[in-house]
């Protein structure tokens, strides 16, 4: 706490801004809440220009590990 106020982001979007932004913070020492609002039911995941390179694998693909965002 800061001169008495507590220290939250909110960071509305849950999708890969979002999540990247999340990360970042915490990367960079924040250590005040972090609060990401969104509709996904699932963490974050790279979401790439539709190919017919990715058609071979998956094509989501996790930003981080689905438990980074909850601790």
């Amino acid at each position: 706490m800061t001169g008495g106020r507590a220290r939250v982001v909110v960071i509305a979007g849950a999708g890969h801004a979002g999540g990247t932004f999340a990360a970042l913070l915490r990367q960079a020492g924040f250590a005040g809440e972090v609060l990401v609002l969104g509709d996904e039911p699932d963490p974050p995941y790279h979401r790439p220009p539709l190919s017919k390179e990715f058609l071979d694998g998956p094509i989501e693909k996790w930003l981080r590990e689905p438990g980074f965002y909850a601790a």
